[in-house]
């Protein structure tokens, strides 16, 4: 397949001028699985996420295996089962948005991909956000509960702005806010009411300077600003992105099973 320049592509395509070489021209949805085989610049932000999809949807059952019982309690079971879709389900959207982009069914189809890996993002930090939020507060459950109910107000509110954005720009504020809200919880369990394995805020503190960090770097267009052109196939702002959403998951998982570990004793309000 002939890879095209970034002047040659449809309008809605332009979306980062400086990755000027590499893109697949609009094609059939049978050109663009084919695309798999050859190199391009979005073969890394394909193979990437494909990786850490398979990572995750693979070697997560061994993480669980060492917090989880037959004894468990419900929600550690439930907890389980909403960390592991969301952290399969961003890079299952990313894949297909990546892979389809350049389908020749022009801007309306490249929209919906574009929704469905924005509601990817949206779906793994809201979901994985909630066993956090669970954990900061176990020990006083009415304050817990209100603050779980005041997120899903927010993250439900962000998803209405998210599908009814027309730009990006538009779409940073939203996830913005519900990254504020979640990052309120870090606090809350440095503070004295504040609960949860106390190793696991660590990990959960770097695990959102890395997101904040991936998201800053695809905006920004670092390095590319400075280098146009020259990182067009891997190491611009978005494939740094890519490499910060699986680090990103990888330290919120560590923090999610010392929760689990946690919750899982008798003491629940006695930090370990």
């Amino acid at each position: 397949m002939r890879l095209v320049g970034v002047k040659d592509l449809p309008s809605h395509l332009q979306f980062n001028p400086r990755v000027k070489r590499g893109y697949r021209p609009p094609m059939s949805l049978n050109d663009c699985l084919s695309s798999i085989c050859y190199v391009h610049n979005e073969s890394f932000n394909i193979y990437s996420h494909a990786f850490a999809l398979c990572y995750f949807a693979l070697v997560s059952w061994l993480d669980y295996s060492n917090v989880w019982s037959s004894e468990s309690l419900g929600i550690i079971t439930c907890f389980i089962v909403l960390d592991y879709l969301s952290s399969c389900v961003p890079f299952i959207a990313s894949v297909v948005y990546h892979l389809f982009m350049p389908h020749n069914s022009g801007r309306h189809t490249y929209n919906m991909l574009l929704m469905v890996d924005v509601c990817g993002v949206w779906f793994s930090c809201t979901v994985g956000a909630l066993s956090l939020i669970y954990c900061s507060l176990q020990c006083i459950p009415w304050l817990r509960n209100c603050y779980l109910m005041l997120y899903a107000v927010v993250s439900l509110t962000c998803l209405v702005f998210l599908v009814t954005s027309t730009s990006a720009k538009a779409r940073v504020v939203p996830l913005t806010i519900q990254f504020c809200v979640r990052v309120i919880s870090h606090f809350i369990r440095l503070s004295p009411i504040g609960s949860g394995h106390p190793s696991a805020v660590n990990y959960h503190i770097i695990m959102d300077i890395f997101a904040a960090a991936g998201a800053l770097i695809n905006a920004l267009h670092i390095p590319e600003r400075w280098l146009p052109g020259k990182v067009d196939y891997i190491f611009n702002g978005h494939s740094l992105m890519h490499i910060s959403a699986f680090v990103t998951l990888t330290f919120g998982r560590k923090g999610f099973l010392l929760d689990m570990l946690w919750l899982s004793t008798n003491n629940h309000c006695h930090r370990i």
